[in-house]
């Protein structure tokens, strides 16, 4: 699976979140390992993530399930980047993939909620 880096976060000391849009499907992916994935997978530290990469990710395992609908498992040392994207690549993607609204972003499931006095959103898939 390639895909194109458009998250990266910081998580806990060491350890960091990616993720991308799949170019094969345009579908939102986040990569993931068992545990915790180090921040030495970052370009920075000779890894192969970095905002703007494409990355072939190698064979992936879905593994996601509501709310993490988009997680993948993969292997980081099969993981390799192929460029990086240009800036007006980068952007058209985001701009395609932008969407004005929650229902569009989360689908159906999404359920307004009432919470301590105000609303919130939760999931309410199966």
């Amino acid at each position: 699976m390639r895909i194109l880096v458009n998250h990266v976060t910081r998580m806990t000391k060491g350890f960091i979140c990616v993720a991308g849009v799949d170019l094969e499907t345009k579908r939102h992916v986040r990569p993931v390992v068992a545990g915790k994935m180090s921040d030495l997978l970052l370009e920075r530290y000779g890894g192969v993530f970095n905002i703007g990469a494409v990355v072939d990710l190698g064979v992936v395992n879905y593994c996601g399930y509501p709310p993490e609908v988009e997680d993948h498992q993969f292997r980081p040392r099969r993981a390799v980047k192929l460029a990086d994207a240009s800036p007006v690549k980068f952007w058209a993607m985001l701009q395609a993939m932008a969407t004005r609204s929650l229902r569009g972003i989360f689908g159906d499931e999404l359920k307004l909620c009432k919470v301590r006095g105000g609303y919130s959103c939760g999931w309410q898939g199966g």
